[in-house]
């Protein structure tokens, strides 16, 4: 794993929780999923709180690759393990711990193939838990984050 993942994580946090108020309205406190893409990363889907770091689960992925990165903080004392829970569907995904960043801690990353039934699920129902260790996590597209999960899944799909 590239420690530039982790460090993407938490600049990701700060660019896409400023961009997500731009059109006001929002509470600030508010959890929600935003969308960010550039050439060099490829596009990221980060849940998490605007205008500040903290973020529950980022995917990333390059155009036209059918994998997406997983990134979220773990537990203390949690192995490096994520189920991924949507619409009836569990999936167990091992990946690697890492360091947190400025926060502390430390996140785990997985690998998932974008056919995995519960990210499909996620996709077309916006409908997502993370479980690690004895603690699970809904992190679920509210109607208005919807297009940008879709986006997302779509780029990630996209036919080469």
């Amino acid at each position: 794993m590239r420690a530039s993942h982790f460090i993407t994580l938490g600049l990701f946090a700060l660019i896409g929780g400023c961009s997500h108020l731009q059109g006001g309205g929002e509470r600030a406190d508010a959890m929600t999923w935003t969308l960010h893409a550039t050439r060099e990363e490829g596009v990221k889907l980060a849940y998490g709180q605007p205008n500040s770091d903290n973020v529950v689960v980022m995917m990333a992925c390059q155009p036209r690759s059918q994998n997406v990165r997983l990134s979220a903080p773990a537990p203390a004392g949690a192995p490096p393990q994520v189920t991924l829970v949507s619409r009836g569907e569990r999936q167990l995904l091992s990946g690697q711990l890492g360091p947190a960043g400025g926060a502390g801690g430390q996140l785990v990353e997985v690998a998932v193939p974008t056919n995995s039934k519960p990210l499909q699920g996620f996709a077309s129902g916006g409908e997502l838990s993370l479980v690690m260790g004895e603690t699970s996590t809904k992190v679920n597209a509210d109607r208005r984050a919807r297009a940008a999960v879709s986006t997302f899944f779509a780029t990630c799909k996209a036919a080469a």
